[in-house]
């Protein structure tokens, strides 16, 4: 009795997965995702800050010098912010084409086709910035996040699994994965990873 108490306890306090409107950067299947703020180069202060997009999988954007990028970032912002998804995810293709080495704007490419719902141009943007960046921990987060919004359960947790494990302080995943697990059936396991993101989150002071 005890842990089906705890268990609905913690979903409660993890409902920000499942609300549709939450203010969340991270999603799994059937869920909205929070619009990113990306990080223009006309806006100083902002660098030093960590954009939505970044928490979402993009690791921050990186648009360096160019104007034509600093431009194209800016309008695929404004685009997040009305919710024209499609609209971003066509800035960011442009982005990258013009930058390819950026792995940072592949995440980007990949986080807003998963937005307009392009779920296979999601994984293959996410697959070559996984290329150009191999150990991006924000890259695999955004590419097992498409898997799941897929509906490919199996394989999103799979992924998030082996991500965890290497980066255990990475709270938004361990709490998307134990949401997966539970949605999988065993709420042992999702219970336990509730139970850690919850320890692990930070305190506000």
């Amino acid at each position: 009795m005890k842990k089906i108490f705890a268990l609905v306890t913690f979903c409660s306090l993890f409902l920000p997965l499942t609300a549709p409107a939450a203010a969340q950067t991270f999603e799994v299947q059937g869920q909205q995702e929070q619009q990113p703020r990306a990080t223009s180069p006309a806006n100083p202060a902002a660098k030093n800050k960590k954009s939505r997009a970044a928490q979402a999988g993009s690791g921050g954007i990186g648009w360096g010098n160019s104007i034509e990028l600093g431009r194209m970032a800016r309008a695929a912002e404004d685009a997040l912010k009305k919710g024209h998804y499609a609209a971003a995810a066509s800035y960011a293709e442009r982005a990258v084409k013009a930058a390819p080495q950026n792995g940072r704007l592949w995440f980007l490419l990949g986080y807003t086709s998963r937005l307009a719902g392009h779920y296979q141009a999601s994984l293959d943007a996410y697959r070559r910035g996984l290329q150009v960046e191999p150990n991006s921990a924000d890259g695999v987060s955004g590419m097992a996040q498409t898997y799941s919004r897929m509906g490919n359960t199996a394989e999103a947790i799979r992924i998030l699994s082996q991500l965890v494990a290497a980066n255990p302080k990475r709270t938004e995943d361990t709490a998307i994965l134990g949401e997966l697990y539970m949605r999988s059936g065993n709420l042992p396991q999702a219970l336990n990873l509730l139970q850690r993101a919850e320890a692990d989150k930070p305190t506000a002071h």
